[in-house]
Parts: C-alpha cells; structure tokens; sequence
C-alpha cells in the first residue's frame, strides 16, 4: 500500500482535496494550522444498525487510514449507544430501535471487520484506537441529559437542520423526539471524547455536517474550546441512493455477505470515470502513481487496467490476498454505475 512520505496534517489536507474527499469543513486555514501545530487526534463514529458495514463506509474507513498514514491519530468511535436511536440523518422514515445487545452484538461484528482493514493498511504500530460511547451514553440520566446537554442546544437551530427540516415536511411521517434528539448525543460523544481523549477533530460523511457542528457548537458553549469538523463525499448510486445497509443491494465489506468475488466483479465492471473515482477515493497509492495509471489507462481503456488495478487493491484490502482468484474473475460487462454528493 501507498504511505505519505512525511506526517504532515497539511499534506492530509492537500491529499483529500486533490482526491474529491473534502466536501465541508470548519475554516480550512484553521484546521491547518491546528492539525499541523501538535500531536492531533480525530475521530470517526460509525452507526451499529446492522452487523455488517458497507462498501459506503469505506469512505469514512479511508479517511481513518489517510490521517493515520499522515502522522494523525485516529480514534473509531462505535455507536452501542447512539445505535438504540439511530441517525435520521437522510432517512425519510424512523428507523427500527435495536436493543442494547443487538447494538453491542453489532459493534462487536464492526471491530472484528475493521480490525484486519486497519492491519492491513497500516500495521500494527498505527492501529486506531477503538471506542464505544455506550460507555457514558447507558450511564446517562434523561434529566442529566435534559439539564447538562439540551440547555445547550436551541430548537430553533435544531429546526433548520436539513435531516429534522425533511421530516417535518413530511406530515404523514414526521419525527419524534427520539430521533429529534440524536444530534445532541452526538455532539455530547464529540465532547466527551474532547475532554477525555484530547480529540480534537471529527471527520465523517456529509450526511453528518450537522451532527459535527452540533458537537463543535458544544464544545465551544461548555469548553470554551474550539474544535474542528470535515467531511467527505457520500458514495451514491446512480440513481442518487446510498449504498447504505438498508437500501436493495446492499454491497458489503463482509464475505458473509458479499462473497470478494462478488465485489472484484462489481469494481471490474465499472465504467471509466467510476473506475477513476473509485481510485481517487479509496487507492492508497500516492498521487504520482495513480495519475501515471491514469494515463496508461487512457491509452487503451479496452484493457481496463484502471478496473482491474483498483478492483485488485480494494479486494485485498477488505479480505486479504488469499481472499480470491483474479483469473477466475467473470468477463467485462456493463456494471452498476456510482456517483458522489
């Protein structure tokens, strides 16, 4: 795998916006400053609602890898206790609850499929540490919750946010409290883990823009503290959908689930510019490396040497090179295309 050659935060930066992985962020100018002025730690959560992860999670698992790989130190925050709520963040419907030991089952699962990616990209030395926020979250009291993080908190700002603003629109539907409430407890997880660990930057996913500044706005009203946000593009289908774990065909990161077969196929049959993505976004390889396979790409595309150079390394990867046979790959054909937002 591709390694930066210095740890720099600012060649982080420089790395993700070449690739198309910064989609909004806290002051750009800022943030350099600050992941280049320390040790700086960051984190990423992940949502336990089912016991796999998908081929869209990878993103944020990239993203984890890079900053490591640039001298940050990442933390992996599992949500056993968000997980009971669930995000509503771009959904149009309440999620179904999970009991506490579906979510500690499911977090279980996430550690011991993340665990071999992270070996694998970056050895032993420069693992993330793994968290999980029902560590405080089971412990908190719905009047301590009321008292020390609701009071932070103005309806109106919560009002404006887009995943509550879509739900109330829909009359029929709507939003409870619960799920109205989310963003609070992630923004409690991102002061915690401020003031515990010293972590001072969440990265995520679009869909999570509000998630990060509720959580930034909170530590700046009850720390007195300035933290800092960014996030990355959401890998969409073409039809605009994620490819979340709920949506109809799901691809996922688990060979249970979807065989590494299975997956290699899928990323041999992209299209050009999909392939192309897909390199930008999930290659480790540095930035000379895949604009030369760009270019040998372009010289005879029939080849599919861009598919099969990123199909090789993505598969690897998530299963390891003992996982699959390329020779046994099935035949070029039109796949199923992907976009970003």
């Amino acid at each position: 795998m591709g390694r930066m050659r210095k740890p720099s935060g600012s060649l982080l930066l420089d790395d993700l916006a070449w690739r198309g992985l910064i989609h909004d962020s806290t002051d750009l100018g800022e943030l350099r400053k600050h992941v280049d002025s320390g040790r700086r730690r960051f984190y990423i959560g992940f949502d336990p609602s089912a016991p796999s992860l998908t081929i869209g999670n990878l993103l944020p698992v990239s993203l984890i890898i890079r900053g490591a790989l640039a001298g940050l130190e990442p933390v992996v925050l599992f949500g056993g206790g968000t997980g009971l709520i669930g995000d509503p963040s771009g959904k149009s419907t309440e999620r179904s609850l999970l009991t506490v030991e579906e979510a500690k089952a499911n977090v279980t699962h996430h550690q011991e499929l993340m665990a071999p990616i992270f070996e694998r990209a970056l050895g032993s030395e420069r693992m993330p540490e793994f968290v999980d926020n029902a560590e405080w979250l089971l412990s908190l009291s719905s009047l301590d919750f009321l008292l020390d993080v609701g009071k932070h908190f103005p309806t109106n700002d919560m009002i404006r946010r887009e995943s509550v603003r879509r739900r109330l629109e829909n009359l029929e539907v709507g939003i409870t409290y619960t799920e109205f409430s989310y963003a609070l407890l992630q923004g409690y997880d991102f002061m915690r883990l401020f003031a515990d660990r010293n972590v001072t930057l969440q990265m995520g996913a679009s869909d999570q823009w509000g998630n990060i500044t509720a959580g930034i706005d909170y530590i700046r009203r009850t720390l007195r503290a300035q933290a800092h946000g960014l996030t990355c593009p959401l890998l969409l289908r073409s039809d605009g959908t994620k490819f979340g774990k709920t949506e109809k065909g799901a691809l996922w990161i688990s060979a249970d689930r979807t065989p590494p077969e299975e997956l290699y196929n899928f990323l041999l049959n992209l299209t050009d510019a999909d392939a192309q993505r897909f390199a930008l976004f999930f290659s480790l390889e540095p930035r000379e490396t895949l604009k030369k396979l760009f270019i040998e790409h372009e010289t005879d595309p029939s080849q599919r040497t861009l598919q099969r150079r990123i199909a090789q390394e993505m598969t690897t990867l998530l299963h390891g090179h003992e996982s699959f046979d390329p020779t046994k790959a099935a035949a070029w054909s039109p796949g199923l295309k992907v976009g970003v937002r």
